[in-house]
């Protein structure tokens, strides 16, 4: 598994999986129960500790290492 993955916190690997899966923040904060600033705040430090700008450009890093290293989907969140 992709070493950058690795080093992410289960939060991050979690604020992840639901926006590759198409969840937009709000549903996020709204499914897991954590507060808009945890969240927002979760999504900048995963981005800064990847050194990515945007989050679309996050989205797309994910898709390229998903693709190399065969990260696991199987954590997916659950369908509302």
């Amino acid at each position: 598994m992709a070493p950058v993955f690795d080093s992410l916190t289960d939060k991050e690997r979690m604020i992840l999986r639901y926006l590759a899966s198409g969840s937009p923040m709000k549903r996020i904060k709204e499914s897991t129960g954590i507060s808009k600033n945890y969240a927002d705040n979760l999504l900048l430090q995963l981005r800064r500790r990847l050194g990515v700008p945007t989050t679309n450009r996050l989205m797309y890093l994910f898709g390229l290492l998903s693709n190399l290293y065969d990260i696991p989907k199987d954590k997916q969140p659950p369908e509302e």
